[in-house]
């Protein structure tokens, strides 16, 4: 019996995720990836670390051992921080390595100290990562003048549900948003990996000057090493699927999958035993 081609598992709790995809699609042909959507248990942020621990549980479970992963991604920064300390005994318990978007940011900031010192920086991200200090942390490290915090729960949600575009997915980003124009951002941190999708927005509420540091692109190198890739092949056998069968959540994923993929694959709906 043929065995399965290797996999790379990438996990978010909506479309996000894809904006760490696209990085992968310049290297990992000789893989497939499997891109899980789990709209059934978004959103995330307003969750509790029990509740996201067990979600993240719930990928391994179903889908690493019958797809011949080869490596996790947790492509989403709360679920990333809700189960980092348990990654190690997820990786030993499924013979996996996993990669996840702390391990992204801590090589961005590092990389890209000079935009850090001294600098106003702002975090923006959902509700829970805001909370868990994780990335307060690893920035105060690189001394920064100033670190502001914006919890963009409506912006997270808009891009989640692919309005983000529209008149009314605009006008919650510019409310939650505008409060924030007097604080003089040097540098924002995508602490989520929806927004992305928003980043001409978000100049145009806070400040045209703004450099922006995305973690996805360390993460898709860190994998790139992981899995001892020498040599570049593009574009990976993709398999799109999503818990939710919902408008919202398939306009998300269309939204997304069109910015960041240039097209978007078939959508097979996938229940999970939780």
């Amino acid at each position: 019996m043929k065995e399965e081609k290797p996999t790379i598992l990438m996990t978010d709790s909506c479309a996000g995720g894809l904006s760490v995809l696209k990085y992968f699609q310049s290297w990992a042909g000789n893989f497939r990836i499997i891109y899980l959507a789990d709209y059934e248990m978004n959103p995330f942020g307003l969750k509790n670390q029990k509740q996201i621990i067990e979600i993240v549980e719930s990928w391994f479970k179903n889908l690493v051992k019958r797809n011949n992963v080869k490596l996790v991604v947790i492509a989403c920064n709360t679920a990333s921080i809700a189960s980092y300390k348990i990654s190690r005994d997820l990786s030993n318990k499924h013979k996996v390595p996993v990669i996840s978007m702390v391990d992204g940011i801590s090589t961005c900031i590092q990389k890209n100290r000079e935009l850090i010192e001294g600098k106003n920086v702002a975090i923006m991200a959902t509700k829970y990562t805001i909370d868990s200090l994780k990335y307060f942390e690893i920035i105060h490290k690189y001394h920064p003048k100033k670190i502001i915090n914006i919890v963009a729960t409506q912006s997270e949600h808009s891009v989640t549900i692919g309005n983000c575009n529209l008149n009314a997915g605009k006008s919650l980003i510019y409310k939650e948003l505008a409060k924030y124009r007097n604080e003089k951002i040097d540098t924002l941190i995508l602490a989520c990996t929806c927004f992305q999708l928003i980043t001409s927005q978000i100049r145009k509420i806070l400040g045209k000057t703004i450099l922006f540091l995305d973690p996805a692109i360390y993460v898709s190198e860190q994998s790139k090493e992981i899995l001892n890739v020498t040599q570049d092949k593009v574009d990976p056998e993709l398999l799109i699927y999503s818990t939710s069968k919902t408008k919202k959540s398939t306009a998300g994923l269309d939204v997304s999958g069109k910015t960041f993929l240039h097209k978007m694959p078939k959508i097979t709906n996938l229940t999970l035993e939780r």
